[in-house]
């Protein structure tokens, strides 16, 4: 089963607490390959580019030591196991990152039928997944619920799912090739693994089942069901780098006939449901987007970002690039941003300043916009949540709101 794809180790030992940094990313958890006396490349995760052994800067002589005393105490696995990759415990990052290893839970390249032999020799064998957890927004070591529902729903069941928290010996260990990444080049994966790595992850998303039961339709007040859905950030805490008074917006919506929606509320079956029934889907750019991955859309539903940074136009793209391509969507992009890193100089921190009367004005044209005194109040009361270097950062003339 051997080929660029999946790379077949004996005697590799995992080592989870050795930390690194790799294309300027701080991380832990490493393979050592004794035959080779090295750290085994196919296994450390690419952010822009496959990594070379120079691109690796960590302290080789703790490696050594920990690979040696692992070689004598650690437990050995001795059945024939997959190495899952990183995962990430922020939720964009794992939908974004986290899965690039799993590919083979779906049906491969239809246009490489060795891809689709790996795929089905892989999960015929059911084996057990390893996965570093490296520290990241905490030290949690065990699976979130989110973690759990989407990898259940794209075929690994919780019960194969194995965090590596000790130093362990594989037996025989599986590594499949990571084929999506933070910024990879998809050109230059598909030269070197000889396959349509944008292919194959669409091939695994269109594979995600439903773990649990249909919930009712989502309704929006009158009763109707929710053609139009606003997937907003309001529900978010202050400190998660909201739009500066994006209750307004929601509020403007509402009254419209968006379902508002608040994606942090529900489970993950529930909104792809919500998304699944929408002809209009409007995001505030974020994590959420990912979910489309998973989402069997209306046909030629109308999706449209709103940008809180000029940067989430990188985001976009890289969300519309593991789209279905055969599904039409009309995509629009609205970018009213205004001022930026008001509240901090890290864009993923900063409270930004949209257009938001020019961004209503465009969702809701050709109709007036009108804006009630319940989207007054919602304003008012964003205003009050922010930090308090708010009112001594420059800011625009007029808030145009």
């Amino acid at each position: 089963m051997t080929s660029h794809l999946l790379a077949e180790l004996d005697g590799a030992i995992a080592l989870p607490f050795c930390p690194f940094h790799l294309q300027q990313r701080g991380s832990e958890g490493l393979l050592w390959d004794p035959g080779q006396s090295d750290v085994v490349k196919a296994a450390l995760p690419a952010l822009r580019s496959l990594p070379e052994r120079g691109d690796l800067d960590c302290d080789v002589s703790e490696l050594e030591a920990q690979a040696a005393l692992a070689l004598m105490q650690a437990p050995v696995i001795e059945t024939a196991a997959i190495f899952g990759g990183y995962l990430l415990r922020h939720f964009g990052h794992f939908c974004h990152e986290s899965l690039s290893r799993l590919w083979w839970l779906g049906e491969g390249d239809q246009q490489n039928p060795a891809s689709q032999a790996i795929c089905r020799g892989l999960r015929g064998q059911g084996l057990d997944v390893y996965f570093f957890m490296p520290t990241w927004l905490d030290s949690g070591k065990d699976l979130l619920p989110y973690m759990r529902e989407i990898l259940a729903g794209l075929g690994l069941a919780e019960g194969r799912i194995r965090i590596i928290t000790e130093p362990l010996v594989f037996s025989r260990l599986l590594v499949p090739a990571q084929l999506w990444g933070f910024d990879l080049d998809a050109q230059a994966i598909d030269q070197r693994f000889g396959c349509d790595s944008r292919a194959m992850m669409r091939s695994l998303f269109a594979g995600f089942q439903r773990c649990s039961p249909a919930d009712q339709p989502v309704l929006i007040g009158g009763g109707a069901p929710a053609g139009k859905v606003f997937v907003t950030r309001s529900g978010l805490s202050a400190t998660l780098w909201r739009p500066i008074g994006d209750g307004w917006l929601d509020e403007v919506l509402r009254d419209a006939g968006y379902l508002v929606f608040r994606p942090e509320r529900f489970s993950i079956q529930r909104q792809i449901d919500v998304f699944a029934a929408a002809r209009e889907l409007v995001f505030i750019d974020g994590s959420s987007m990912y979910l489309l991955w998973f989402t069997r859309l209306q046909s030629d539903v109308r999706i449209t970002i709103i940008l809180r940074r000029r940067q989430g136009a990188w985001m976009i793209t890289k969300v519309r690039d593991l789209m279905p391509i055969n599904l039409p969507i009309r995509w629009q992009v609205i970018n009213e941003v205004i001022g930026e890193d008001l509240t901090s100089a890290n864009d993923w921190e900063s409270h930004n300043l949209l257009d938001l009367g020019a961004i209503a004005r465009q969702l809701l044209a050709p109709r007036p916009l009108r804006a009630s005194a319940q989207a007054q109040q919602a304003l008012g009361r964003n205003l009050q949540e922010l930090p308090p270097n708010w009112a001594r950062s420059p800011r625009p003339e007029s808030l145009r709101f």
